[in-house]
């Protein structure tokens, strides 16, 4: 793993709706304040889960008062549809985007036309759409394309240049991908807006019948 996509150490924080305690693989809160702690020494396996990143980050973005529902909203399998972005008029944008049990995480910028470049872009299978669910990355690009408009674009419309081949590469860049995505929610503080940078939340309700 290189050095930009080492993660950091981070304690867990005792939350009464992820307990610390809960097993790896399910989501956990990390402690705030430690994104500025060491780096972990080289090792061959990642110390947190995605589903702990994205639950701190969604546990974060809730207790600025702007997307006090983020949280709940993300794993209420009552909600078929949850996406958080974050659109910058000068760099990266984010995006947190579930449909149904299938969760995609990357950061990208538009290209010409509909063209959308990836810079990273994670794909997850939730095992149930529940605080207590068994999250699985599957899939991870460190740079691809994909065209039509993002709000209608799938998992197979995003193409990598070089995808790897080999299940044990496919399986590493899903977990180096994935971590990289983790942490940088964390280091860069993404639930923040900060001069034109805005932070966006929709849901997709099931209507009673």
């Amino acid at each position: 793993m290189s050095e930009s996509l080492r993660p950091l150490r981070y304690e867990y924080e005792h939350h009464k709706l992820f307990p610390r305690s809960a097993e790896r693989g399910v989501p956990h809160i990390l402690r705030e304040h430690q994104e500025s702690g060491p780096a972990l020494p080289r090792t061959p396996y990642v110390e947190h889960e995605l589903c702990d990143y994205v639950a701190t980050f969604l546990h974060r973005l809730s207790s600025q008062g702007k997307h006090t529902k983020a949280l709940d909203q993300f794993f209420d399998n009552t909600i078929p549809m949850f996406k958080f972005w974050r659109r910058s008029e000068a760099g990266d944008n984010w995006i947190i985007w579930r449909q149904g049990t299938e969760v995609i995480c990357g950061i990208y910028t538009l290209g010409e036309g509909d063209e959308v470049n990836w810079r990273l872009v994670s794909f997850s299978k939730l095992s149930k759409v529940a605080r207590d669910c068994f999250w699985t990355c599957y899939q991870g690009h460190k740079s691809a394309k994909s065209n039509g408009l993002l709000h209608k674009v799938q998992r197979t419309d995003i193409k990598s240049s070089n995808p790897p081949t080999v299940v044990a590469a496919i399986l590493r860049d899903a977990k180096e991908v994935a971590t990289a995505f983790g942490t940088g929610l964390l280091q860069h503080k993404i639930w923040l807006e900060e001069g034109k940078d805005e932070c966006f939340v929709t849901v997709q309700i099931l209507c009673a019948n």
